[in-house]
């Protein structure tokens, strides 16, 4: 055969088919199936009934009566995302059935064989993970493009909510999922002008995605969302309520620990941070490495090709171009935007809900159970994957702030060439050949070239599912920790309902609930010293400020450096003294929880917050009854 005379159009660098990443739904799994064959019939009738058979604690006697079923009836990926689906709901409802005082150490043979037979096949672990939850858990409700959930559990019309207000945040990422194909097939062709329009349509998918996790307010209650369903989504490891993992039964003797389903687990985000060249702190980066062991391989696939690409930001810093910069800035500012507004989700659904059912704990009423609404209170200050909430939350969004470009950083030539230049900046085709194999580190305002190992054909196919994975909770290997971040906010495309189909009973208000701001982060020390213009030694070289209008000047290098601990020369008997003069009833007991040497910093912030709290109620009590005297009198 003859070759052809017309030149072949340049294929793209990441093809999305390649990884089982859909043009339409992105990551989701397109048109789930909803009903497995015949012979799994039993599964089929158990996740059918599965709120009510959690609720009436007769889930565990159900799966007692299960048959052992093969799963060689299984056929094609459809039907075993399904299974996976059913099997792990299952799985979550009979190991936290009773909550938190009522684990089950041992899965039974007839669910923990095959479980863990299907999750072979998918590469997935044995656990419900956010592929399961999220991703394969939708169905189209009507042909006006109205969604619901396939398997449910306890949580009603708020966990319905949860996954669906998710879903759409996963469906808004979809522009921007097929903007990294274009970014990154721009560069090849060196495309400047379309290298921006894929950077712009980026920005607004990220946008989009905080508009829809918005609507989380609308449809979650948090109570129910913290009381009721979190403990579903919990898992068996970094877990205090099960800290000795979970024995599968005919499969290994040992207990095995899984992470429980996190927004962490979705791969928009580690995609966005790999294409923008976020890098985390190696503790959050660690967690997130871990956390992609919980992605269907090809997704995790297709992580690890943008990250072994050519780098953007480099390209973005070699270019000088002042509307590259912009439009990238715009992505990582909307990144952050995002993020931020993930903490604000968090403070509300997790912190406050918590500090409320800590509240209700202790009341006679409280029953066990999650069925009763019995608050858990072994992840209080963690996530259900097992992370640090907060302080994860805060480092991978501050890191993202710092992968903002600033006005006038470039790589000078010089480093990369190897000769003195102060010319203008080279055009894109001009330092293509310079970036294909490093990337940038803005240090004091110049961007340093920094080489990094890559081989020149480095291809990184979608894995062959049949294949042995790797283990879940290890690191997936190597490699420096540039990691993306968790889940955001997504607005629904044309092609779903712009209404989420949820039924809020016709006297439902559908007021947005204002958000909650998350609760104040360390400032900086603002206090400096003044001293007479006379007598003042010479200023620092470094961040001057103008002196007054009296004859003092301010220098930053003379500043008073702050106590980590603004009690550590106070004795107990002064800090009891302080307490009682504020009204608080038990100062000797707040005074010891703050000088206690055994005491964390999060359990002596609590401490202050209480002691705050309780000053604000003396003085509203104080301010009613004179109010009452007043109308009295």
């Amino acid at each position: 055969m003859e070759a052809s005379g017309d030149p072949e159009e340049p294929s793209l660098p990441l093809a999305l088919t390649r990884f089982q990443v859909s043009e339409e739904f992105g990551f989701l799994l397109p048109d789930p199936l909803t009903e497995l064959p015949a012979p799994y019939g039993p599964w089929m009738d158990i996740a059918r009934e599965l709120p009510q058979l959690i609720t009436s604690h007769r889930l565990r006697a159900r799966v007692h009566q299960m048959p052992q079923l093969s799963t060689q009836q299984l056929r094609g990926r459809e039907e075993l995302h399904l299974a996976h689906l059913v099997l792990s709901f299952i799985t979550m409802g009979y190991v936290w059935q009773e909550g938190e005082e009522g684990t089950m150490q041992v899965l039974p043979r007839n669910l923990a064989v095959p479980f863990w037979e299907v999750s072979q096949a998918l590469g997935l672990p044995p656990i419900l993970s956010h592929a399961d939850f999220v991703l394969a858990n939708w169905r189209r409700k009507d042909p006006n493009g109205n969604l619901d959930t396939i398997v449910t559990l306890p949580g009603g019309e708020s966990l319905r909510g949860f996954i669906l207000v998710t879903l759409l945040v996963e469906k808004a990422a979809v522009p921007g999922i097929k903007a990294i194909t274009q970014a990154l097939g721009a560069i090849v062709q060196c495309d400047e002008e379309a290298l921006h329009r894929a950077l712009e349509e980026l920005a607004g998918a990220i946008e989009a995605m905080s508009k829809a996790l918005r609507r989380m307010h609308d449809y979650v209650d948090p109570e129910v969302f913290y009381s009721v369903i979190r403990i579903f989504l919990s898992g068996w490891k970094d877990n205090p309520a099960m800290a000795q993992g979970l024995i599968y039964e005919g499969v290994s003797l040992e207990p095995m620990a899984f992470s429980g389903g996190s927004a962490a687990q979705s791969t928009v985000l580690h995609a966005f941070d790999e294409l923008l060249g976020i890098c985390h702190r190696e503790d959050s980066a660690a967690f997130l490495r871990r956390m992609r062991q919980y992605m269907p391989p090809a997704h995790r696939a297709f992580v690890e090709e943008i990250h072994g690409a050519v780098s953007l930001r480099q390209l973005v810093l070699s270019s000088g171009d002042a509307r590259l910069r912009a439009a990238f800035n715009r992505c990582v500012a909307a990144l952050a935007d995002f993020r931020s507004y993930h903490i604000t989700i968090v403070t509300k659904y997790i912190a406050a809900a918590a500090a409320k059912a800590k509240a209700r704990r202790a009341e006679p009423s409280a029953r066990a159970g999650p069925s009763a609404g019995k608050p858990p209170s072994a992840l209080e200050a963690k996530g259900t994957g097992g992370s640090h909430i907060f302080s994860f939350l805060k480092s991978i969004r501050d890191t993202t702030r710092e992968g903002m470009i600033s006005t006038g950083s470039r790589i000078p030539r010089s480093l990369v060439q190897g000769q003195p230049d102060r010319e203008a900046p080279p055009t894109l085709l001009q330092i293509f050949p310079m970036i294909s194999d490093g990337q940038a580190c803005v240090m004091e305002k110049e961007a340093w070239y920094m080489p990094k190992v890559a081989s020149p054909g480095h291809t990184f196919d979608a894995p062959n599912l049949t294949e042995p994975h790797q283990p879940w909770d290890q690191p997936a290997g190597g490699g420096q920790p540039c990691l993306p971040g968790s889940l955001g906010n997504a607005q629904p495309p044309s092609s779903f309902s712009s209404s989420l189909p949820l039924n809020t009973g016709p006297g439902a208000s559908t007021a947005r609930v204002p958000p909650l701001e998350p609760g104040p982060e360390p400032a900086e020390p603002t206090s400096m010293k003044a001293k007479p213009s006379s007598s003042a030694p010479a200023m620092s070289t470094s961040l001057r400020v103008s002196p007054s209008v009296h004859g003092y000047r301010f220098d930053t290098a003379l500043r008073k450096k702050a106590a980590a601990n603004i009690f550590e020369s106070i004795n107990e008997a002064s800090l009891q003294k302080l307490f009682k003069n504020s009204g608080d009833k038990k100062a000797e007991e707040r005074a010891k929880i703050i000088l206690a040497t055994d005491q964390d910093m999060e359990e002596k912030t609590r401490a202050l917050m209480a002691l705050k709290q309780r000053r604000k109620d003396k003085l509203l009590q104080f301010l009613t009854f004179r109010k009452y005297s007043i109308k009295v009198h």
